[in-house]
């Protein structure tokens, strides 16, 4: 049972009260509150192996006679210890949220399997930005300052016009959006995230397996089989493989293949050192920034990797390749190439495309509609891509 008294200093001149209650449990199998004048208690019944953590705030208001202000109450109380509930995990996909799903696991306290299908952790692509919801969270798991060896953070965003290269708007990021939300906005290496990730999992004594493709699962008995022929039981498995997930097609039954966007995205990375003996691209790398560059139907986004010396670029258009044609991504894809798709684009954007040596792209995806992202069984949810797999830009 949870007491909780009211602040006796409290008066007449109070008008009404507001319980409000945070229940975070495992399993609640029912709930009960009472309450009344100067008395309020709350009383949850759980099983024996739950853990149930409660928190309360209590929000009083004057009457119309006195000032428009609040008070609270303060309350005291007294808790009975409960064993906490230790669930085993099966994560499956060792990118970002799966492996951001199985820190924050471990963290409460639960055993946790990662199942990548690759032969190492490696993340596909070049810059990701983490803005401050998720910086806030990174830094509540003590990962933020080690985030920073590999991180910029940028001091603005630059909306440009794509063919004069004027600058239409500004938002700016520090101090504003800092200030603001109290954590940084971040620009850094996807590998270099990733890394930072794993070395936490690792330190929570996250069991980190690599090479195990998930070929089938039972949902009843919660086990996992891999291609190789390993099973793995847990509690709840949790499909976190990616857009184009195996594990969502086996929880819903049939094919669930995202579909495509009608866009494409093109990906090139410049060298630092030689963006900076140009005129023309030196304020793209220092101070740092993000800009991006609008025109009709395509927009074009950049900013500085520092810990890896290079600018990340990052193009998107229209998809005029025929449906048959259209293959799947990343391909190589020739620079002069690239210099036909964008040729009247602002002059330190030529420019970068006579610098770069390479460039990749792929069709922009959607995941399909699909119904739920649990299973009936109650033991497997999806999150991440394999979930809601979307555009990186809207």
């Amino acid at each position: 049972m949870f007491t909780a008294r009211s602040n006796p200093s409290v008066g007449p001149r109070y008008l009404t009260t507001r319980l409000i209650i945070i229940v975070d449990a495992s399993v609640a199998e029912g709930a009960n509150c009472l309450w009344g004048e100067g008395l309020i208690k709350a009383k949850l019944f759980l099983s024996e192996s739950h853990t149930m953590r409660l928190g309360c705030m209590i929000r009083t208001y004057k009457s119309r006679s006195s000032s428009n202000s609040s008070a609270v109450h303060y309350f005291e109380f007294s808790t009975m210890s409960i064993p906490k509930l230790q669930l085993r995990f099966l994560v499956i996909g060792g990118g970002l949220a799966g492996v951001s799903a199985a820190i924050a696991l471990a963290r409460n306290g639960h055993h946790v399997t990662v199942l990548e299908a690759q032969q190492a952790f490696s993340e596909v692509g070049a810059g990701i930005q983490v803005p401050p919801n998720a910086t806030r969270i990174l830094d509540q798991w003590g990962l933020l300052s080690r985030l920073l060896d590999y991180a910029t953070s940028p001091l603005d965003i630059q909306f440009r016009s794509y063919g004069s290269g004027q600058i239409l708007s500004v938002t700016p990021l520090i101090p504003d959006l800092q200030t603001r939300y109290h954590s940084p906005h971040l620009v850094l290496h996807r590998a270099d995230l990733l890394s930072v990730l794993v070395d936490e999992a690792r330190r929570l004594n996250v069991e980190l397996r690599t090479g195990c493709a998930a070929a089938e699962i039972d949902f009843s008995a919660r086990t996992v089989r891999t291609v190789s022929g390993h099973v793995f039981t847990g509690d709840i498995i949790v499909g976190a493989d990616g857009e184009k997930s195996s594990t969502r097609n086996l929880a819903q039954g049939q094919d669930t293949a995202p579909e495509t966007t009608g866009r494409l995205v093109y990906r090139l990375t410049v060298n630092s050192d030689l963006m900076m003996t140009e005129k023309s691209t030196r304020d793209l790398v220092h101070p740092p920034r993000i800009t991006c560059w609008l025109g009709p139907d395509m927009h074009i986004l950049c900013y500085n990797l520092e810990s890896r010396d290079v600018c990340n670029v990052v193009f998107s258009r229209a998809d005029d390749t025929p449906t048959q044609q259209r293959l799947p991504g990343p391909q190589l894809v020739a620079m002069e190439e690239m210099r036909r798709i964008f040729p009247h684009w602002d002059e330190p954007l030529r420019r970068m495309l006579d610098l770069a040596e390479s460039a990749v792209y792929w069709p922009a995806l959607k995941g399909r509609d699909i119904d739920t992202w649990s299973h009936r069984c109650g033991s497997f949810i999806l999150i991440g891509d394999a979930a809601h797999t979307m555009p990186p830009h809207l």
